[in-house]
């Protein structure tokens, strides 16, 4: 994976390596980034279960990218933040 790959074109790798049209299995390989955490197997409810994982990526997403704990997000806002 260590291909001297320009920032913007390894950030995009990992959030959209299936949708970019110069990707190729590497690059697909990267969107294993999204499918990576804790994911609550147990939940019944799959509209909720749903949420979750799209929170947690969310939040992996804003450390990563942003350098930012954004999942306090989902259930109040800071207003001073």
């Amino acid at each position: 994976f260590n291909q001297d790959m320009a920032y913007d074109q390894f950030v995009q790798a990992q959030l959209a390596g299936d949708l970019v049209s110069w990707g190729d299995e590497h690059t697909l390989a990267g969107t294993g980034f999204l499918a990576i955490g804790t994911k609550i197997l147990a939940e019944q409810d799959p509209v909720k279960k749903r949420a979750d994982i799209i929170d947690e990526q969310l939040d992996t997403l804003g450390r990563a990218f942003m350098g930012l704990s954004i999942g306090c997000a989902r259930c109040h806002d800071h207003k001073f933040d």
